[in-house]
């Protein structure tokens, strides 16, 4: 559907003394420009923070969106999307970005659970353990030496150890248990 407004770019948080040529300098590298233009104030001449660009095709015009969706001039981030038919004075929130944000989120969320689900078989290979005389007991701080082992020296202690002359001489009460590991939070 290539139509007026499917090419037509709206730039928003440009400063007060961008122009025209500037404008077009920045979004010629996307493509063939039919026209471009910075809204001044009649009265100072000064940009008035707005313009927009009209790409001969729509393609130029979505890269061009694409591309400047992070983009700052002047220490602040400008709003680049399609320009719309109604004239709106809303903030809008770029589709894109709420793309991106989204991807964002579920990756770190992917992230989380397969960590939670690792620190879950630590945990069942350390409860496996109770069985046993010789067992890890639980520090829950980040310093303890559970936190620094790698996945192999974790995974020795999956079979449950055992401490022959401990198990023979050890009395009842003096054997340590094995206290299970808390599940964290999801906001690691």
């Amino acid at each position: 559907m290539n139509t007026a407004y499917s090419r037509n770019v709206y730039i928003a948080s440009l400063p007060p003394h961008y122009t025209n040529e500037q404008l077009y300098a920045l979004f010629s590298v996307y493509g063939h420009i039919l026209s471009h233009s910075v809204k001044t104030d009649r009265v100072t001449g000064l940009c008035k923070g707005y313009g927009f660009v009209m790409f001969a095709r729509e393609e130029d015009a979505g890269n061009a969106v694409l591309a400047l969706q992070s983009h700052y001039i002047d220490h602040t981030k400008v709003q680049v999307r399609l320009a719309r038919p109604e004239a709106s004075a809303k903030r809008v929130y770029p589709v894109v970005a709420q793309q991106q944000e989204l991807q964002s989120a579920l990756y770190q969320q992917q992230q989380q659970l397969a960590w939670l689900q690792y620190l879950t078989q630590v945990q069942s290979s350390l409860l496996q353990q109770q069985h046993t005389t010789t067992a890890l007991a639980y520090d829950p701080s980040p310093e303890s030496e559970v936190w620094k082992m790698t996945p192999e020296e974790l995974s020795m202690y999956s079979d449950g150890p055992t401490s022959s002359s401990a198990s023979s001489t050890a009395a009842p009460e003096a054997r340590r248990e094995v206290l299970p590991l808390p599940l964290l939070p999801l906001g690691l």
